[in-house]
């Protein structure tokens, strides 16, 4: 036996070569990286696949592509050290071992149903077949799933499934469970439940289902829909092919009992690949072997069933092979790690070259690591190694020039699917006189165009500064690279940067896409020239590319060596103003560094029979910084939106940012900003506005400094709620500023997506501030225009100064989603001091703003756009004591509005509302009122003794609406109520429907589940004070802010040992507040009384310890009398 023995030198290679085999010259491929398969097997071209596995039989190939092993016996054993470095390889890559279908789990393969004998072709055909299903469910007549598209695939890739039903009721569970075989479902495509009706959960942790969880806490009718995708994922599957097929086994349960299924199918999309030639060999030598071609080859299997295409046979055509050129040698090869790695060798014989066209046909084991690159989109380097034998008479000056084709790639996959790419061909120049081996045949210079601020540290704005003759500079500091065009092999190249005057370097950066760092010359490491003409040598080559030269000194030059130089070395080298260069103040003649000068970077190159050569290498034009060079202004939003069911808290968030940009830096004087919050989403108070300097949100800038705002209040323009976050305490924010918002999304809104505009103001903003992405104010969008006039009107906003955001920018619309299933029901909800926004949990804080007042809420919701509804009715009743939950009894203020949330517009006009000094049996629907005698609002001359209202509308409710009924109550004795606790309740139902449907009666109790409440809560903060005289006689009061104490209105009791007892008490930053050597009296504190005055004529009492804590403690101190000690010296 012989062993093939593999180097990971990228320089050194085995070869592998031809044979005859007793059934003839046929093509046989290499089991990659290292070492052969077992026995050799023949595979045919296009491989059979069986139930269980892929099995690729024998077959005789053609005779025009015969390829066979070059050296050593067939053997049965593989190469121990070939199988570690085949092993290291796959874990580099990410690679597993393959598992045939067979090895799927059984519980998957209930779920998932994977056809056997799969062809790709034949399933390609059915692409675009699916049709509309509806399976009845057992809940009722109107219980139901359809889907728009029974199959998923490339033609259509989406499709909207419908859960309906009217058969629910509170306390209700529906679950929807869907495979996984080829479907994607996040929780943004299922709409959710109202939070009337319930509250929808999403769990896409289990492996083969994806579980969609409707709770109900109210009764009404529903349809859900959710919207499947066409997904690369199918759980259990280990190996997939092009058009897979997958048969997906779905059903929906009621509390645990399955009601009914339904089957989803998908056929995956194909794999892909790309074809590219990697390096520009545009120069060759003849007479010489070497590297001609090299072609990337890029498969992706990002849309194949499992992510993981399994290809199995590949053919490579280079076709019209130049005159006069011989091809030696196919290599394929990876790059894992910075470290390029051979997979396999071939050379190329007479008889693999017919017509003038080169074929490669390799049938890929199921075990190769070059099928597990291919198929799991490792891009792959095919190596066309040859020599030109062109002849005396065929050059011209010395040159010949010629055409080299990328080959034509065929990719086949289990499926037997194919795909061929092309690259197209590279032009070159074989060279035949010595005298042409020059630098410019050799390497080219990429010349970086850069400019830099003589008087800022700043970058400069691309585009903005004419670097050399008609060059515009692309940024600043300096950049050049330095790529390889010929494969012509150079030795001893030395490589030396020529730093110009005018700058102080202490470090630099090199770079290389490929080989570039890799290769260079460890003996001879980095050679470093000073400024003062000493040296400094770096014994050994920084693998990241950092240079770093000593501090007290400047870098005058670099110098670098290649051994032997390679097609695929190239190396970029950078510096950047502030970080690698600071500008002298004088050249070393002593002249000054100016504006307008022009820096130089040259690079000197000298290597064997190469002319040594200095060529300018990049450009840096000096400028002088202005104003008016950094006025511009970038704003953009960018979403941040985790949940789009209604009513969901701590949703997600917007940032607004208005920073810095290509534009230039923003340098805001006194900026204020002024954000319209999404009309279906309410500002999340209990979390903290995130305002920073520069753009933080998205980037991470580790150098954003914290703002803090003057600042933040809320207001309201034309319906609009507006948030307003002042920055005029900062005189300017040099690098601009992003604030991030918080949200929740609103209780009673409609499937929706609002927008959310916002306009920034500062002193030095003027017309050439904005980029035309992000006009000006005077530019408003006409959605924007009214509402954002009325803005600028009410704060006296000088358009000049503003700039506006429409809510849309480059990273997508910014828009907040609020996602709801269809369907009609009813809402309660509540509103206390506490919160901006309606909820069902409300909270009343009695030492809050106008602690007397809060609301409640009624609303009728049809979510459905199909269903149209006569005589929709609603009766609320008002929260008291005698609905039996209710602990108090608040009272109307006023009229009811009736408006819709979702559009903000006033609804009254639709419909009749009468009061009712009677409550209403909510139960009896239609008949709740019966007998009983309604006022209108003209005719009520005591709000406090009404007790119902009822809202009939007029008009079809022939769209999706809400009709929120808001309600403004009064309890002037609250302070009396702290603990307790109300409820809202309400029914809705229709009346003789003509042409529409009926509204379901739905019934929400005081205290069931859809019963919003308000809980009455209260604070008190109790203070402590040191009472002291100083010696003119003058009263002093000290508080000690670390020394309040806060207690729950109602529960707590005021304790002494809550206070201070002993000096040991006092903390440093007490002593800090204090006369120095003040002695206090512990023993005897006393309790002030604060100067609040309360509501509805509550009477302010004083704290006292041991007492229950209430409403009127709140402000009082403890207070504490100190003296100041007399000192007491040797002659007093």
């Amino acid at each position: 036996m012989v062993r093939n023995k593999l180097s990971q030198n990228t320089k050194q290679v085995p070869h592998y070569g031809l044979r005859k085999l007793s059934i003839g010259v046929t093509s046989v491929f290499l089991s990659t990286l290292v070492y052969l398969e077992g026995p050799t097997s023949v595979h045919a071209a296009t491989p059979v696949k069986s139930a269980a596995a892929t099995v690729e039989p024998a077959a005789a190939s053609s005779p025009s592509n015969q390829v066979t092993l070059k050296t050593g016996q067939a053997t049965s054993t593989a190469d121990p050290a070939a199988a570690n470095l085949a092993s290291q390889l796959n874990a580099a890559t990410g690679l597993a071992e393959e598992t045939n279908r067979a090895d799927s789990p059984a519980k998957a393969a209930a779920v998932i149903e994977v056809p056997a004998n799969q062809d790709g072709n034949a399933n390609q055909q059915e692409v675009g077949s699916g049709k509309p299903q509806a399976v009845k469910l057992a809940d009722g007549d109107q219980a139901q799933v359809t889907l728009t598209n029974d199959q998923l695939d490339a033609a259509n890739a989406d499709t909207t499934l419908s859960f309906s039903t009217n058969n629910y009721q509170s306390g209700d569970r529906y679950q929807i469970y869907i495979p996984k075989g080829g479907i994607s479902l996040t929780n943004s495509d299922i709409k959710s439940l109202p939070t009337a009706i319930g509250t929808t959960s999403f769990d896409s942790a289990a492996p083969d289902y994806y579980v969609i969880t409707d709770d109900f806490i109210n009764s009404g009718n529903l349809r859900q829909n959710i919207t499947l995708h066409l997904s690369n994922i199918v759980a259990g599957l280990a190996n997939a092919g092009s058009y897979e097929k997958i048969i997906n086994h779905a059903y929906v349960t009621k509390n645990g009992t399955k009601i009914g299924s339904f089957t989803i199918k998908t056929i995956g999309k194909p794999f892909s690949f790309s074809e590219t030639g990697s390096y520009p060999l545009e120069n060759v030598n003849n007479g010489e072997i070497g590297v001609d071609l090299v072609t990337a080859m890029s498969p992706s299997a990002a849309d194949v069933a499992t992510t993981n295409d399994n290809l199995n046979h590949l053919t490579l055509l280079y076709h019209d092979l130049p005159k006069y050129y011989q091809p030696t040698e196919i290599a394929f090869k990876v790059t894992v790690n910075n470290e390029t790695r051979v997979l396999a060798q071939f050379d190329v014989t007479a008889a693999m070259i017919t017509n003038n066209t080169l074929t490669l046909d390799l049938p890929v084991s199921s075990t190769s690591p070059l099928r597990a690159l291919l198929s799991n989109g490792q891009s792959v380097n095919i190596y066309l190694t040859g020599r030109y034998n062109v002849p005396d008479q065929a050059f011209a000056n010395g040159a010949y020039n010629t055409v080299l084709h990328h080959p034509t790639i065929t990719l086949t996959d289990q499926n037997n699917y194919s795909i061929t790419q092309n690259a197209g061909s590279l032009n070159q120049t074989v060279l035949g006189i010595k005298g042409l081996f020059n630098l410019g045949n050799l390497v080219k210079i990429t010349q970086g165009y850069t400019a830099d601020y003589v008087n800022k540290d700043e970058g400069v704005p691309a585009g903005t500064v004419t670097v050399n003759k008609e060059r515009t500079n692309t940024g600043s500091g300096f950049q050049t690279t330095f790529t390889p065009i010929s494969n012509i092999p150079v030795d001893n190249l030395v490589i030396s940067l020529q730093i110009p005057d005018g700058i102080n370097v202490h470090s630099l950066a090199m770079s290389s896409n490929n080989q570039g760092i890799k290769d260079l010359d460890p003996s001879y490491g980095i050679r470093i020239t000073y400024t003062d003409g000493s040296t400094e040598w770096i014994k050994s080559i920084p693998a990241m590319g950092q240079i770093t030269g000593q501090t007290a000194k400047a870098i005058r030059s670099v110098s670098v060596k290649y051994a032997h130089y390679s097609y695929d070395d190239d190396l970029s080298f950078s510096m950047s103003h502030g970080t690698n260069f600071a500008l002298a103040k004088a050249y070393p003649n002593g002249d000054a560094v100016r504006s307008g000068d022009l820096l130089v970077l040259k690079t000197a190159f000298q290597a064997d029979d190469l002319q040594p050569t200095l060529v300018d290498s990049a450009y840096d034009r000096l400028t002088t910084y202005k104003e008016n060079d950094q006025s511009g202004i970038y704003m953009a939003e960018i979403l941040g939106q985790a949940q789009q069911n209604p009513g969901a808290m701590n949703a997600g968030n917007i940032t607004y940012e208005a920073a810095a940009s290509a534009y230039g830096l923003p340098r805001l004087a006194h900026p204020i900003m002024y954000i319209q919050v999404p009309d279906n989403a309410i500002w999340d108070q209990s979390q903290p506005l995130e305002i920073k300097t520069g753009l933080t949100a998205t980037w991470g800038n580790p150098d954003s400094e914290q703002l803090i705002p003057k600042s933040v209040t809320t207001f309201s323009v034309n319906g609009h709620t507006f948030l307003k976050v002042d920055l005029s305490n900062y005189p300017e924010v040099k690098q601009g500023f992003s604030v991030i918002v918080h949200y929740n999304n609103g209780l009673d809104y409609l499937t929706s997506t609002k927008h959310s505009p916002f306009m920034v103001v500062a002193d030095n903003l003027n017309q050439n501030v904005s980029n035309v992405n992000h006009p000006i104010a005077a530019h408003l969008e006409a959605r924007d225009q009214a509402t954002f006039e009325a803005l600028m009107q009410e704060e006296q906003i000088n358009v000049q100064t503003a700039s506006y955001n429409n809510g849309d920018d480059a990273y997508g619309r910014s828009s907040w989603t609020i996602n709801t299933a269809d369907g009609t029901s009813s809402e309660t909800m509540t509103q206390g001091n506490t919160y901006s926004t309606p909820s069902l949990t409300a909270v009343q804080r009695v030492d809050g703003t106008d602690p007397t007042h809060f609301r409640v809420y009624g609303s009728l919701i049809n979510a459905d756009p199909d269903t149209k509804i006569d005589n929709a009715t609603q009766v609320i009743n008002l929260p008291s004591t005698n609905d039996g939950k209710s602990q108090f009894t608040p009272v109307l203020t006023g009229p009811v509005t009736l408006t819709d949330p979702n559009t903000v517009t006033d609804l009254s006009n639709l419909a009749t509302i009468t009061y009712y000094t009677d409550r209403a049996d909510l139960d009896k629907g239609a008949a709740s009122l019966a007998g009983k005698t309604g006022l209108t609002a003209d005719q009520v001359t005591d709000w406090s003794q009404i007790k119902a209202v009822k809202v009939v509308f007029t008009s079809q409710l022939d769209r999706p609406l809400t009709a929120r009924v808001t309600m403004n109550m009064v309890d002037n004795h609250i302070y009396d109520h702290v603990g307790k606790i109300i409820y809202a309740s309400s029914v809705i139902y229709s009346t003789d429907p003509k042409q529409g449907e009926a509204l379901p009666k739905v019934v929400i109790h005081p205290g069931d589940r859809a019963s919003a409440k308000l809980t009455v809560t209260g604070k008190s903060a109790i203070k402590t004070l040191v009472h002291y005289v100083d010696a003119a006689g003058g009263e002093h009061y000290v508080a000690l802010p670390d020394k309040t104490v806060t207690y729950n209105d109602g529960t707590d009791t005021m304790k002494r040992a809550d206070f201070m007892t002993g000096a040991g008490d006092l903390t440093t930053n007490d002593h800090l507040l204090l006369p120095e050597h003040m002695v206090l009296d512990y023993a005897h504190p006393t309790i002030k009384n604060s100067t609040a005055a309360y509501a509805a004529g509550y009477p302010n009492g004083t704290a006292e310890f041991g007492q229950p804590v209430q409403y009127d403690f709140d402000g009082d101190a403890v207070v504490f009398e100190g003296k100041v000690a007399k000192q007491v010296t040797q002659n007093h």
